[in-house]
């Protein structure tokens, strides 16, 4: 078998997309088909692949048809524009009399292909459009292909698409009908995909989309012509099917024939083709099945094939090791002397007696930190010794080292346990505390080896370790807050992907033990993007997975809190309306105190222009209303603006206000999975800010923090609860304070200053409502500025999402 011309169907990996385009490659895989339909019609086998009878005698008579059809006088390639031209009669037409019609290819798929050097990026044809022109005469077909079909005069425009090809056969159809040596121009139409070479780039590869498009054609032409075969029995899907079985089963002939000769070198890629083969044989196999159809003889003909190809390769495995053993010949050997140097002394201050030697070594042993993992051993002593010893062990790296190898294996060894069974809440505390205690160690021993020669791998391998260790946490964590909240996280799954572990640099099988079961927990336990708690992976509003979660929570273990709150609301709201009620009274007062003064005024102002000389009495009379009539004025002034209005702490609806209380009085497991959950997607985020991981080959210095950092501002519900708890119409007797968590919650909007909240006169007030301001508007999201590691955080102390981490950047 020509690999190069299989390249064409499979796309071997290793290989470079062929962009030749030559027709030439075209018949080369007619051919092949011919070839096929020659071992299926004559053999006359009805043990394909496990269909009726009738479906055997429909595939010989379309491959029959289609073994007629497959000839140079009826087909022209033209693999550079993405179509074939047809030439057919149908049952009912002229006798001298031909269609003419031309296949385009359609509906092409992005695809990436692993070549010899590097990736390639190119689109395959997966279906194909029928192009009608018309009909012919035998006696006035002409050729309008060659020099005449360029357009080299802009005429047309030459975009390598079918439609060029359809538009210069219809004009051509014209000019015969009309006698005419050239006929009107026909523009050609859009909307197919250019398969020439792009900048870039490189031409499509056609050759097979076209040959299997024709032999679509022919399959559909031969029903339309034979009413006795019944269309809806037949698919592509079968008989690819049976071509790339037919494919599989000469592809292994030859390399088993190869194989058998000693003296050829067969690379152990042509093996790995066969494996090629079978696996785009397996996915047409899935559809076939997935409609019905049954598989039982095709699925033991792939076993067959499996095993087949598993001989050859370890036939070739053998051989290889033959052929690359080197016998010894049986001759005696005579071992070479070793020299030891003799043993150096060094001086000493003191006398290197027993008593001194044996304190040394106690003194040794004890700078190592030793902890048993024995049948005895609880969370509780693991704790308590890691805290003890994370002092002392920094003083070395290798203390550290064993110190950090020792907490590994704590964990390891409840990943054992808790993924499936719960933790109780005290020893989850101490877990979280002993995953700290770990990675300020780490921290640590990257310090004291950061100028090692083999820091850069090394420092690789701990970061994996770290990561896994963190995820195995969130996991236990997760496991054990479900296990306390069945009802609550019922709906709701994991903020973690599981993909993402797909960087990790792992040398121990016990590490990849943990990190399969901890991928089978994630796995389990995602219920989809829009059900994921604790994460920052979609614009967080009311509505969000966690705040909806929290609602749940808080409607069961915080609904007397809300009651609190809610009277207090209507307290404030009350004690505010009996403000504006007194102050519209006062204003009410005063104007008519107001009016008594004004008549005073007018008396005296009409006494003192009676008077040709008013006396000095008269004149300090008016002088004293007019003073009176002002001071009045200022008084109303002043009643009658408007009196402070309230700000409410939480929201008006009991729906909103019960997320906000959630988070303000989190219970301590969802401390923990919150912090958890955004420390294990921190760690996915390269380090140090500034690192290498952009361009096109990732190696470009970059300023990560930029990639992933929030920018919008950040207002804290936990700050205004606290703040607007306490105001001058009502202030608790026990004032209730929220507290701020790692992972904190944030309006959208400020809080509109109090001047502009409610009406700005005393008169204006209509209702009790008026001059409050509840903050449902304001909304929520989640807000992160690092764990509690100083090495989390930005030296801005800005915020920042590391769900928002590309892709490219992640496990750099």
């Amino acid at each position: 078998m020509d690999v190069d011309l299989l390249h064409h169907i499979y796309h071997f990996d290793g290989i470079d997309l062929p962009s030749s385009q030559s027709s030439g490659t075209c018949w080369n895989l007619c051919e092949l088909f011919i070839s096929f339909a020659k071992e299926v019609v004559e053999s006359g086998r009805d043990d394909l692949c496990g269909y009726s009878p009738n479906h055997y005698k429909n595939l010989r008579d379309f491959l029959q048809s289609a073994k007629g059809s497959l000839d140079a006088s009826h087909i022209k390639w033209f693999p550079g524009y993405g179509c074939v031209l047809i030439l057919y009669k149908d049952i009912v037409q002229r006798h001298n009399s031909l269609n003419v019609t031309v296949l385009g290819l359609d509906s092409h798929h992005h695809v990436v292909h692993s070549g010899q050097d590097e990736y390639q990026f190119s689109a395959i044809a997966q279906t194909y459009v029928e192009l009608y022109v018309g009909e012919i005469v035998d006696s006035e077909k002409k050729s309008r292909f060659g020099n005449e079909r360029s357009a080299a005069g802009g005429r047309q425009g030459h975009q390598k698409t079918p439609v060029f090809i359809h538009a210069l056969l219809l004009q051509a159809l014209n000019s015969s009908c009309h006698k005419t040596g050239n006929g009107a121009d026909v523009l050609p139409r859009g909307g197919f995909t250019d398969v020439g070479q792009h900048t870039g780039g490189k031409a499509r590869d056609t050759a097979f989309a076209l040959v299997r498009s024709l032999c679509i054609w022919t399959m559909s032409h031969s029903f339309n012509q034979n009413p006795k075969v019944l269309y809806s029995e037949l698919s592509c899907d079968a008989m690819m099917l049976h071509f790339d079985s037919f494919i599989l089963k000469a592809a292994i002939q030859v390399v088993e024939e190869t194989v058998v000769n000693e003296s050829s070198n067969l690379p152990l890629k042509s093996i790995s083709h066969l494996w090629k083969v079978m696996k785009v044989i397996c996915a047409t196999a899935a559809r076939l099945s997935d409609e019905g159809h049954d598989l039982s003889a095709h699925f033991s003909k792939m076993k067959l094939y499996k095993l087949a190809i598993l001989k050859v390769q370890s036939q070739w495995h053998q051989t290889c090791a033959m052929k690359y053993t080197i016998e010894l010949p049986h001759v005696s050997y005579r071992v070479p002397a070793v020299l030891v140097p003799p043993i150096s002394t060094f001086p000493n201050s003191s006398q290197a007696t027993l008593a001194n030697i044996k304190l040394l070594i106690n003194e040794n042993i004890d700078s190592i930190p030793t902890f048993s993992l024995d049948e005895h051993w609880t969370v509780s002593s693991a704790h308590k010794w890691a805290g003890q010893v994370q002092s002392t062990s920094v003083s070395s790296s290798s203390s550290l080292s064993v110190y950090l190898r020792l907490i590994e294996k704590v964990f390891w060894n409840l990943s054992e346990k808790y993924l499936v069974e719960s933790l109780e809440l005290q020893d989850l505390k101490k877990v979280a505390d002993l995953l700290d205690f770990y990675r300020q160690s780490a921290t640590s021993f990257f310090s004291l080896n950061s100028k090692a020669t083999y820091a850069s791998s090394f420092r690789v391998r701990m970061r994996s370790i770290e990561l896994l260790a963190t995820w195995l946490i969130y996991c236990i964590a997760f496991n054990a807050t479900r296990a306390t909240y069945p009802d609550i996280l019922a709906d709701y799954g994991v903020a973690l992907h599981f993909q993402d572990l797909r960087h990790l640099v792992l040398q121990d099988e016990e590490h990849i033990l943990v990190l399969k079961k901890v991928v089978t927990f994630l796995r389990n336990n995602h219920c989809g993007e829009d059900k994921e708690i604790f994460s920052m992976r979609r614009l967080q509003n009311w509505n969000s997975a966690t705040f909806q979660m929290g609602h749940l929570y808080a409607k069961l273990y915080l609904s007397e809190t809300l009651l609190q709150e809610k009277e207090d609301a209507k307290l404030r709201v009350t004690k505010h309306w009996q403000e504006v009620d007194r102050k519209q009274r006062l204003v009410r007062r005063l104007r008519n105190e107001l009016t008594g003064l004004a008549s005073n005024y007018e008396e005296a102002e009409a006494k003192r222009m009676s008077m040709s000389s008013p006396t000095q009495s008269v004149r300090d009379a008016r002088r004293a209303a007019k003073s009176a009539v002002k001071k009045k004025e200022r008084e109303i002034v002043n009643a009658e603006r408007a009196p402070l209005p309230v700000i409410q702490p939480l929201p008006r609806s009991d729906h909103n206000a019960l997320k906000v209380l959630f988070f303000l009085y989190m219970s301590e497991e969802f401390k923990i999975l919150s912090q958890l959950s955004l420390v294990a997607q921190q760690l996915l985020v390269p380090r140090p800010w500034e690192a290498q991981c952009g361009g096109q080959d990732g190696i470009q210095k970059v300023d990560v923090f930029v990639q992933i950092q929030v920018e919008q501002k950040e207002i804290s519900w936990a700050q205004h609860y606290n703040t607007y708890q306490k105001c001058c119409y009502h202030t608790p007797l026990e004032i209730r304070q929220g507290c701020s968590q790692w992972l904190d919650i944030s309006m959208h909007v400020e809080v509109p200053a109090s001047t502009v909240i409610g009406p700005r006169y005393i008169n204006d007030f209509v209702s009790s409502g008026d001059g409050i301001y509840f903050p449902d508007i304001n909304d929520m999201r989640l807000v992160w500025h690092g764990g509690s590691l100083a090495r989390d955080r930005h030296e801005s102390r800005g915020q920042f999402n590391p769900f928002k981490i590309p892709y490219s950047y992640t496990g750099k």
